[in-house]
């Protein structure tokens, strides 16, 4: 069988008709965050991005996200945002690792994680056959989504219940919890009015027993699982440990018409990892 085969034809279809929003914002803004910030004061973690003046530190070219890292006496925050669809779907449909070591090594064990959202495949899979069942929105690509596909994506938010935590046993005794926690872990995402998906995680500093003011994060991007995705039975490829069906990720675009190489492209980038590293030095007031 053929590789495209191995994907479910309405699954491919649903993902890749998203739209992609080509804006380009004006800043002029480094790869990896040099800096740290003293949050805004009385932040509302809501993944609305207001109190934070839709400014970010950095633009990750290989996560293909804005995001900034601040800290105030009590709380770190991440926030993010994201104009590419394609990188929209991908941090809905697999979320996105925040790794934090204490040490200041570039290493993920005995560092803190926090895995969020923790994907609900079985809500996400009605999700997506909802998006198909609506059909691509010709003007997407050039204007954005309207304001249809944008509360609809809003609806598809209210299926995130939980994240997953590693190494805050101390702490925190259970693995995954609810995004509305006791801990003070606290998580919002939403899509701006552009169709831009934003984020914000405040994480108590009290949970990372910092030695110091210096730490090393990692930002990853978890690929989605398609084969989660699918329903039971659909697939009968071979598959990854990854969730990805066999070949997807080995293919060349190099002959293929530029709509089919861009998907695919896409596609490929929806399915693998991407991620990068970073150190932080908390700002004192």
């Amino acid at each position: 069988m053929k590789p495209l085969q191995a994907i479910s034809k309405h699954l491919l279809a649903a993902l890749l008709l998203t739209g992609i929003n080509f804006s380009v914002q004006a800043q002029k803004l480094n790869g990896i965050q040099e800096n740290g910030v003293w949050a805004p004061a009385k932040v509302k973690i809501d993944g609305k991005l207001s109190e934070w003046n839709d400014t970010f530190q950095a633009y990750n070219r290989t996560t293909g996200l804005y995001y900034t890292m601040a800290n105030d006496d009590k709380n770190l925050y991440f926030i993010m945002k994201s104009s590419d669809q394609v990188v929209n779907n991908k941090f809905i449909g697999g979320g996105i690792d925040i790794t934090i070591n204490t040490t200041g090594k570039k290493k993920e064990k005995d560092a803190y994680v926090i895995e969020y959202p923790l994907v609900d495949f079985a809500s996400l899979r009605k999700q997506v056959v909802s998006m198909r069942s609506q059909g691509p929105r010709q003007n997407e690509a050039m204007t954005g989504m309207d304001s249809s596909m944008i509360a609809m994506r809003r609806r598809a938010l209210s299926s995130i219940k939980e994240l997953k935590l590693t190494g805050f046993a101390a702490d925190v005794p259970d693995t995954v919890i609810s995004v509305y926690n006791s801990y003070g872990i606290k998580t919002g995402v939403d899509y701006d009015a552009m169709g831009n998906l934003t984020a914000e995680i405040a994480i108590p500093l009290k949970y990372l027993h910092l030695n110091g003011n210096d730490f090393a994060y990692n930002i990853r991007l978890n690929g989605v699982n398609l084969v989660a995705l699918m329903h039971p039975g659909m697939n009968s490829n071979p598959v990854g440990g990854d969730g990805v069906p066999a070949g997807i990720t080995n293919i060349s675009t190099a002959d293929m018409p530029p709509a089919m190489a861009r998907a695919m492209s896409d596609m490929q980038n929806l399915v693998s990892p991407t991620d990068f590293w970073g150190k932080y030095t908390l700002v004192k007031k």
